[in-house]
């Protein structure tokens, strides 16, 4: 009995270790990761150079970092607080520059940027002041910061997140370069261990070190010495693409790039290199440069110089406002139109005859929304329907959106769904849209599981179902799909918009007891 009760104690006593052990390196493990962590980000203050005070404009829910010197200051919490304590931010060179360009009698608008130090804060990290005015007495102030995030994964892999990736590789004889398709932009986390599980596999004498900026993943050998020769260390890291080709539905890119052509290029050439290579291998039928080496030879660098003039320009007359804002009317059941509008920005024919097939193989369609955005206030959105990729929608600052809602009656938002598999990263976003009472719904690819599940989790308002599937009502497995869609739509009151839709040819088809939640834009005003 003794003995039996004994034995209980003890093996009490080891699963309380244990747990204990569990839940110790948990949380030292956290401590740790948190501790390498310093997110890139940016404050936006406002000022008021009459009254001397200023305020932070950001929406304080949504920021991902606050830096730690001004964590346990007032400036967090929106209110209005003194100038002073905002100067005392800065080294005295900073100090200046503000102070004579807040107080400056020449009011007309201008911008400022300084690179600056800040007091009290990691000298590692780069800040930037951006300063404006946006009166006669009130500035506009940004303040952004960038520094590197990293953990080990395990002890033969490091991983680095940062906005400073080709600082890390230009020293390198050689880099795997891997390039996430936008539609999977929401794996990141998922493909770091992945790729982390594929590389530690092969045991090389030196760490591993894996790069991520945003879509863009580098990988490279930390200790290059240990390879006698420049050929080894190719055949080691060959031996990982071919591994990597596991992972090719994320990835439109995958190739090594050796040092000589690194060093061609700066951090914006690189990535001029990338776009490059996503056109080269959306093209060509023949060899694509694809899981191949990136050397000289394999570079042509009359045809990259022959891109890179042309994606320049396309880049110089989105910057110049060269696009067209088109506005596609609804029509209603009964084919009359509507005032409802879905607004998108697009190129004019003169432009787009000339640069379409670059705008459709590269980054610069979404170059183009991000511009429009940005440029947002001068155009008149009341009644619009504007549509936003999915990849992009969950980095816009909610109180960006707010202010574009304010400014445009009847303004909704359209998240166009890439991947099936991104609805569970919009649910909160769109959430918190509605509880404002913020109009938005969403335009689909298909339909299935997990549009039923995300509909069950949101309040939309309307759902866009895209032109394949409208100009193909008929086929049996759209009739069951669309007539279970209406079906819920009708029961949850949510709108139906039907893309370039034949009315006459499927009335009968969507015919619904509640017709007038049915719209659809005309055949004849394609996208």
């Amino acid at each position: 009995m003794t003995n039996s009760i004994a034995m209980i104690l003890i093996s009490c006593l080891f699963l309380f270790l244990t747990v204990f052990f569990i839940v110790f390196y948990s949380i030292k493990s956290y401590y740790q990761i948190k501790k390498n962590s310093i997110r890139n980000g940016f404050l936006l203050f406002e000022v008021d150079a009459d009254l001397k005070r200023v305020r932070i404009n950001n929406d304080i829910e949504i920021l991902n970092y606050i830096p730690e010197f001004i964590i346990d200051l007032q400036v967090k919490n929106g209110e209005w607080f003194d100038i002073n304590l905002f100067l005392n931010f800065f080294d005295k060179d900073t100090k200046k520059i503000l102070v004579e360009t807040i107080n400056s009698k020449d009011k007309e608008i201008s911008k400022t940027l300084l690179n600056v130090m800040l007091e009290g804060s990691n000298n590692d990290v780069t800040y930037n002041l951006s300063l404006e005015n946006k009166n006669s007495n009130m500035f506009l102030i940004t303040l952004s910061w960038e520094d590197i995030f990293s953990f080990s994964i395990n002890k033969r892999i490091q991983y680095i997140e940062t906005q400073k990736s080709f600082e890390l590789i230009k020293d390198k004889n050689f880099v795997i370069y891997l390039h996430l398709k936008l539609s999977k932009i929401f794996k990141i986390k998922y493909l770091v261990n992945e790729i982390a599980s594929i590389l530690v596999k092969k045991k090389i004498n030196t760490r591993i070190i894996i790069v991520n900026k945003n879509e863009n993943f580098f990988i490279y050998f930390e200790n290059e010495a240990i390879f006698n020769t420049l050929d080894i260390e190719i055949q080691a890291l060959f031996g990982y693409i071919t591994d990597l080709k596991i992972l090719n539905s994320y990835f439109d890119i995958c190739v090594l790039i050796d040092k000589a052509v690194i060093s061609e290029f700066d951090n914006n050439r690189f990535f001029l290199l990338v776009a490059y290579l996503l056109f080269k291998n959306s093209n060509e039928e023949g060899k694509k440069l694809n899981y191949v080496l990136i050397n000289k030879d394999a570079l042509s660098l009359n045809a990259f110089e022959s891109f890179e003039n042309k994606y320049l320009n396309v880049i110089s007359l989105i910057n110049n406002g060269n696009y067209l804002v088109k506005n596609a009317p609804l029509h209603d059941f009964s084919s009359s139109q509507t005032s409802l509008k879905i607004t998108m920005p697009i190129f004019s024919e003169e432009y787009l005859s000339e640069y379409e097939n670059l705008l459709n193989n590269t980054d610069l369609q979404r170059y183009l929304w991000l511009v429009f955005f940005k440029d947002i206030d001068k155009y008149k959105l009341t009644n619009s329907i504007l549509m936003i990729e999915d990849f992009i929608f969950p980095s816009l600052n909610a109180k960006y959106l707010y202010h574009v809602f304010k400014k445009n009656k009847h303004l909704q938002i359209c998240i166009k769904i890439n991947n099936s598999e991104n609805y569970e990263h919009l649910i909160s976003k769109l959430n918190a849209l509605n509880e404002a009472s913020y109009s938005a719904g969403i335009r689909i690819n298909e339909i299935e599981e997990n549009l039923l599940f995300f509909l069950s989790k949101t309040n939309i308002q309307f759902i866009i179902i895209n032109k394949e599937i409208s100009k193909n009502l008929n086929v049996a497995k759209n009739i069951v799909s669309i007539n279970m869609l209406m079906s819920y739509a009708n029961d949850k009151g949510i709108i139906l918009i039907f893309e370039e839709l034949n009315i006459e040819n499927y009335k009968k088809l969507i015919t619904t007891k509640n017709n007038e939640k049915i719209l659809y834009l005309n055949a004849q005003n394609k996208k």
